[in-house]
């Protein structure tokens, strides 16, 4: 399987896609309802209250969209890894990958808010990534900032992506406090609207902007086998990945090296989202883009060739066991 998706090719869509449904059997077998949350925001609880009016809010509705979603954000994944050369050749393992992490954890495959924050990420990486060499960005960085205050009202926690993109800015071009000041101003303008509606409807907009502080210590006590099995086959692939870019990096351009600073920024600050303002596995699921960029350098450029392919059919025999078995995948 890896041999496959390590080249580009046209067929590799149309496998990708038996892929995904081989590897995502239960969401559309037993179709669910979307995921709520304590952290959804205001956009996407309208968002559910519209399908759920028009009629067509069905558990297979709600399946069939995730599945579409899951799968048009691969083949995104796999185009920007190629477009933008993070390896010295195109593939699209990264596609595989993220589909096949998205199977670890149940609540990464249904409907939910953090599923829709993916797809704003990643735009956010196709406007990060362009800013290098460019002339007049303006309208790119206000959109950057625009996109993450709308993000805020789809899923609350997505507002701390800012920390990730003025640093980022920041690496991809010279610092200049210009560029930050159209960023922010950008990140303030959906609640600059926001509040006046409020404050033209309800007469006080101050309450709704005050985000929940939610921060605290994850728990470990509730971890179960299954659970701790499905982080460990995420653990190694991704200091393998690791390690393997640092020794690439050296031959790589700099805008490309660049690049995988932001990843890595972008790392960082998901994993201190899921371990201290979201704890839930579909919380999580912000983690995955950065990891599927680790891990697919894993499967590419690890020299022992019989370690990646053991790892991936291990993940894949895992995720068919706790599918068919029925202790992976419940909630």
């Amino acid at each position: 399987m890896i041999a496959i998706f390590l080249k580009r090719s046209p067929l590799n869509v149309l496998l990708l896609l038996l892929f995904a449904a081989v590897i995502k059997i239960p969401l559309l077998n037993t179709p669910r309802l979307p995921i709520r949350s304590s952290s959804d925001g205001a956009l996407y609880r309208e968002l559910l209250s519209f399908l759920q009016g028009t009629g067509a809010a069905t558990p297979l509705f709600y399946s069939t969209l995730a599945f579409l979603l899951l799968f048009g954000q691969a083949l995104l994944l796999n185009f920007f890894f190629s477009q933008q050369k993070m390896l010295n050749h195109s593939t699209d393992l990264p596609g595989m990958a993220y589909l096949l992490l998205t199977s670890l954890f149940p609540q990464w495959s249904y409907f939910s808010a953090p599923l829709l924050m993916n797809g704003v990420v990643l735009y956010l990486l196709f406007l990060l990534f362009r800013l290098y060499n460019r002339g007049e960005v303006r309208a790119a960085l206000f959109n950057m900032g625009l996109l993450i205050g709308t993000s805020y009202f789809l899923y609350t926690p997505s507002f701390l992506l800012v920390l990730w993109v003025l640093p980022a800015i920041a690496i991809m071009r010279s610092f200049t406090i210009q560029e930050w000041m159209v960023t922010l101003l950008g990140l303030v303008t959906p609640f600059y609207f926001f509040g006046i509606w409020l404050f033209l409807t309800y007469g006080w907009p101050l309450p709704p902007f005050l985000m929940a502080a939610g921060w605290k210590l994850p728990s470990l006590t509730d971890i179960a086998f299954w659970k701790a099995g499905a982080l460990l086959l995420l653990l190694l692939p991704l200091l393998s990945g690791f390690y393997y870019v640092q020794n690439y990096t050296r031959k790589m351009l700099i805008q490309v090296r660049r690049g995988w600073s932001v990843l890595f920024l972008l790392l960082l600050l998901t994993v201190a989202m899921a371990l201290f303002l979201d704890e839930t596995p579909a919380g999580w699921m912000l983690l995955l883009l950065p990891l599927v960029f680790y891990h697919a350098c894993f499967y590419s450029l690890s020299t022992f060739r019989v370690v990646p392919l053991l790892i991936f059919w291990l993940s894949f025999f895992y995720v068919l066991a706790g599918q068919f078995s029925g202790s992976g995948w419940k909630i």
